[in-house]
């Protein structure tokens, strides 16, 4: 039976290409946060297999510039109905009731569990389809099977992928609906320079009826639409200044719970070729799953409000994404992600004494609010996997790096702080089990220091800060960004040192920078690093790294390792590379690194990013000084 939480697909063709424009990094974001010293992430109690990759726990940096927090642990419905005529590949007829459809035949009854399919290819015999059962297409523009509306047996109707009447028409358009919010995507067009999308709510749809949206970028979200209402779309191309016949008419229904905030369209750039990869399909890219925590109803437009996308980008979902997408490799790849949150209210805000918070999770307001432990298995797992259950696409591929846990699927949670008036809250990483199956699980980020959280998460990577209650790796892999050995060839990294191929010119940057009871990673400064013990190790009686508080943590990039494997991470998540770790870093390292980094390059600080090499344990200050230290840590032959 059709899930009544989730939103209506009323129609929905092939998946298609978008590149968007990255929003402009928002430099104010988390200077509110709490300023205290100490360490700003715990080691996560999870290790996840011979990547001995441990998500941080218990705080986070606190934005550029800031003082790092301290922390403790941590379908198919009725079958279409077709007027007339023959349809898609090989003419397989329809007739009233449209019991059977196109290429492939794949019959629908009333209720049935399969989608309606239309027809693959423009119909052979030419006769209109009726659009959702009711009339003949319109004007006879269009020629691939449309879908009729889910019945009582199913979700989604598929519509087909035949482009519509005029020469140079934009191929299939599909519509996704969610929360107040409606995403549509298109093939490119080749020589369009823009694109103009037409809206209404009734069928008959046309240039000449529906209301005009001017140069829409392919992954176009449609915001304040009103949930229970059928909207109905075309697209045009211009091209040489001309504008073409339109699309097939797509059509969804919005409503569930979760809003579509942005929508890549899964042609991301393929490094290997440099062109786009062949696209993914919307339900295989990876999806981010954003839940407000800790906000009041009155309090949810500072998580976001989904009717007003102009203007300022102040409220924490933007602020999220304009900060983890300003960040290599997010920035290289953004067409991989579709983004989603969560509105969901709470009747108290994390600092009432007794707390009952939407997803209950456990925040700690004795002094700064900083994480409590979440169980893998308690309450706010079996609160967030009910809701990531009513997802249009609730992860079902559980072979993502780190076993058992979704593939294309990453939670975050933005945990709202009255006393700072935005998302904070001193952060963590682990995973949350599906309370219906102890085998699914998905990664999940909570709290600040966003950017790091979520590589945790996403890319199973360690923390690079030194801490004196954890110990060295006994074990690792291809991936592993923490090692228990400072031995040059022995390094995961070493392709990256002073004089490879990669690296012919650099010296004093990438080495093993650590400790043989703590574990080595390969640069002084990086996103993943942070402050905990480095004092011990890293400090000076002067200066703001002492021996008692050094942060450590570069908020702008990643190491070049770290980035080199979160990259990685994309092509496993999306299913281009293996999931299995040592077959994609063979097929990475064989087919992948060096286009790679002859696209995307080296990254050196004082060239690509402020600072000096050797880097120095005073990340606010590039200038030698008396009150900083350079540092470089080579590995041994």
């Amino acid at each position: 039976m059709r899930n009544p939480r989730r939103p209506e697909i009323r129609e929905m063709g092939q998946i298609s290409p978008w590149r968007r424009t990255l929003a402009v990094f928002a430099s104010t974001f988390l200077l509110a946060l709490p300023g205290c010293s100490g360490g700003d992430e715990a080691s996560d109690a999870e290790s996840d297999g011979a990547a001995g990759a441990i998500q941080g726990l218990g705080g986070s940096g606190a934005g550029l510039g800031g003082a790092s927090s301290g922390g403790a642990v941590a379908a198919g419905g009725t079958a279409p109905a077709v007027g007339g005529g023959d349809l898609g590949l090989g003419g397989a007829a329809v007739g009233a009731g449209g019991a059977a459809v196109g290429a492939g035949g794949a019959a629908v009854g009333a209720g049935g569990a399969a989608p309606g399919v239309g027809g693959a290819d423009p119909g052979l015999g030419g006769a209109d389809p009726g659009l959702g059962g009711a009339d003949p297409g319109v004007g006879g523009a269009a020629t691939g099977g449309f879908a009729g509306s889910p019945g009582v047996g199913g979700d989604v109707g598929v519509g087909g992928t035949g482009a519509g009447g005029g020469g140079g028409a934009p191929g299939a358009l599909s519509a996704i609906p969610a929360n107040g919010t409606i995403g549509l995507e298109w093939p490119v067009t080749p020589g369009a320079t823009s694109y103009n999308l037409y809206w209404s709510t009734t069928a008959d749809v046309s240039p000449t009826t529906g209301t005009l949206i001017a140069g829409a970028e392919r992954g176009y979200v449609h915001r304040d639409t009103s949930n229970g209402q059928t909207y109905y779309y075309v697209v045009t191309a211009v091209v040489d200044g001309s504008e073409s016949a339109p699309s097939d008419v797509a059509s969804a229904t919005p409503g569930g719970e979760w809003v579509l905030e942005q929508l890549g369209t899964g042609d991301f750039t393929d490094v290997v070729t440099g062109a786009p990869v062949p696209t993914v399909p919307v339900e295989q890219r990876v999806h981010i799953l954003l839940f407000g925590e800790g906000y009041l109803a009155s309090e949810l437009y500072k998580l976001h409000d989904h009717t007003d996308h102009s203007g300022a980008r102040d409220n924490d979902v933007d602020r999220w994404i304009d900060l983890v997408f300003s960040i290599e490799p997010y920035s290289l790849f953004p067409e991989a992600f579709v983004i989603w949150y969560l509105p969901r209210a709470s009747n108290t805000t994390i600092r009432d004494p007794n707390p009952d918070t939407a997803f209950q999770v456990p925040v700690d307001v004795s002094s700064f609010a900083q994480m409590g432990s979440v169980p893998t298995d308690g309450a706010t797992a079996q609160i967030a996997w009910a809701a990531i259950d009513d997802h249009l696409f609730p992860p079902a591929d559980f072979t993502g790096p780190a076993f058992r846990r979704a593939r294309n699927a990453v939670a975050a949670f933005l945990i709202f702080d009255p006393d700072y008036d935005q998302a904070s809250v001193s952060g963590l990483a682990t995973s949350l089990q599906n309370p219906a199956d102890a085998n699914q699980r998905i990664a999940a980020a909570f709290g600040v220091g966003h950017a790091h959280e979520f590589t945790h998460s996403f890319a199973n990577v360690r923390d690079e800060y030194m801490e004196t209650s954890n110990s060295a790796p006994s074990s690792w892999s291809g991936t592993s960004n923490v090692v228990g050995t400072n031995v040059c060839g022995d390094l995961p990294w070493s392709h990256l040192l002073y004089g490879s191929t990669i690296n012919p010119s650099v010296d004093g940057l990438v080495g093993a920078f650590g400790d043989p009871s703590l574990g080595y990673h390969s640069e002084l400064l990086c996103l993943m690093n942070g402050t905990h013990d480095n004092g011990e190790f890293y400090g000076t009686s002067t200066g703001s790294c002492s021996p008692t508080s050094c942060t450590l943590r570069s908020e702008d990039r990643m190491c070049n390792y770290c980035r080199e494997t979160t990259a990685l991470r994309v092509f496993q998540r999306t299913g281009i590379l293996p999931v299995d770790d040592d077959t994609a870093v063979a097929e990475w390292a064989a087919s992948y690194r060096t286009p790679f980094y002859a696209q995307y390059e080296f990254r050196v600080p004082g060239v690509h990013f402020p600072g000096l090499v050797p880097q120095s344990n005073d990340r606010r200050d590039p200038e030698t000084s008396d009150a900083e230290r350079q540092i470089y840590q080579a590995c041994v032959p």
